[in-house]
Formats: C-alpha cells, sequence, structure tokens
C-alpha cells in the first residue's frame, strides 16, 4: 500500500543510520565461498605449484570476488535531502522529492525476483533484478529476504532495500519528501510574486539596431568637379 502525502513538517530531521545486517543463509553462502576460495588456492598450489595457467585462474578468480566484495551494502542514510545506500566503495543517492511511491513488500515478491548482475547470498543480495511477474527491472540492496522495502522514484527507477526497521525507515521518507516539495513549492511561488510585482525585470531589453556608416565620398566628388 502506498503512503499517501502527509502535511508537511517544519522542523528539520537528523540525519538517520539503518545499519544492514546479514541473515542465516547470507552468512552461509558467504563463508562457504570464502572457504572454498581458499581451499581451491590451497589445492592449486600442492597440485600444480607455481604453474601458471591455475595461477591466472585463480587470479581471475580473486577478481571477480573482490568486484562482489566492494560492492557489499554496509548501511542507509536518511536527511533531509537524500536518501542514500553506502556500500563499501559504492553511494547509491536518492533524492527525497523524486520519491514516488514507498512500501513495504513481503518475501513472496522476493522470491519472484532473479538476479541479473548481482550476488545471491554472498555478502547479501544485491545488484540488478529482474521480477518475474511486474517484468520489471530492479536495484536491490539488501541483506536479508524480510522487512524489504520498495522505493520508486518519479523516474521510474525501482530501488529495494532491506532495514532492521522499515516501518520509521518508510515514517522519515515520507515526511523529507514531503518538507522537500512543499519547500520548492514555496520557492516557486516566491518568485512568480517577485517576478508579478516587478514585470520590468522580465522583460529583456532589444539590443538597437546599428546605423549604417556613411561612407565619406565628398572629397572625390569635389575632385571629379
Amino acid at each position: 500500500m502506498d503512503i499517501p502525502d502527509q502535511e508537511p513538517v517544519k522542523a528539520n530531521m537528523e540525519t538517520t543510520k539503518f545499519k544492514y545486517k546479514l541473515d542465516r543463509r547470507s552468512r552461509r553462502i558467504t563463508w562457504g565461498i570464502t572457504v572454498l576460495i581458499v581451499g581451491l588456492a590451497i589445492a592449486f598450489h600442492l597440485l600444480w605449484g607455481a604453474s601458471y595457467i591455475p595461477a591466472w585462474f585463480l587470479l581471475f578468480l580473486l577478481c571477480i570476488i573482490t568486484l562482489y566484495v566492494l560492492s557489499f551494502p554496509r548501511y542507509l542514510t536518511i536527511d533531509d535531502d537524500a536518501l542514500q545506500i553506502h556500500c563499501i566503495v559504492e553511494l547509491t543517492r536518492i533524492h527525497v522529492e523524486e520519491i514516488e511511491k514507498i512500501r513495504r513488500i513481503d518475501r513472496n515478491y522476493f522470491r519472484r525476483l532473479i538476479p541479473l548482475i548481482g550476488s545471491y547470498g554472498f555478502g547479501g543480495y544485491f545488484g540488478y533484478w529482474f521480477h518475474l511477474s511486474d517484468w520489471d527491472i530492479c536495484k536491490v540492496y539488501a541483506t536479508e529476504r524480510k522487512q524489504l522495502v520498495l522505493i520508486e522514484d518519479i523516474y521510474e527507477d525501482i530501488y529495494i532495500v532491506s532495514c532492521s526497521d522499515p516501518d520509521r525507515l518508510i515514517e522519515l521518507c515520507t515526511e523529507a519528501r514531503n518538507r522537500k516539495r512543499a519547500q520548492i513549492r514555496s520557492t516557486l511561488e516566491a518568485t512568480k510574486k517577485a517576478q508579478a510585482k516587478n514585470p520590468e525585470t522580465n522583460a529583456r531589453p532589444t539590443p538597437e539596431t546599428p546605423k549604417p556608416t556613411e561612407t565619406a565620398t565628398t572629397t572625390d566628388q569635389e575632385q571629379q568637379k
């Protein structure tokens, strides 16, 4: 159910932080992949020693794992200006005035999502996912399959985040959005009133057309005479 627009709150909101916490499946998958990588490194060293092909394969695998690790979600912050999703090296910023819809989703909605580019359990659930029922591509930043929040902005981009207190997150986002939109409306109204009181400032002066310069030909005419 979408949260309707509420009355704007005048008081400024302090920055609120929501930390991510891995669920049981994510912890198991993360530890399992870590043990697998370490086991492969030991096995390659014992079987092939310093051979080039196993070393290059292991290096390629470590590069991929590093890219995943750098995208692990860490925490969320919400203030008067934006909702920010902090990963290890990535920052996703959603301006509060651009939030069109924000609501909770259940676990059944998440089950109809499949990862296109991202992780399913290793360090969380993140990346670009495809929803089988709605045929939408979503940006997922979650570490658990419960307590999920769906955010859609005015550009129809969909974000799915997990939060320890989703109702509080929805409330803060709604208050910040209404406050920011009220500020934007008041600024536009004040600008229109100022322009209506001083219409001369809006009228752009038309540039004067330069007069053609007259060539001095009198001396030539006098010489001919």
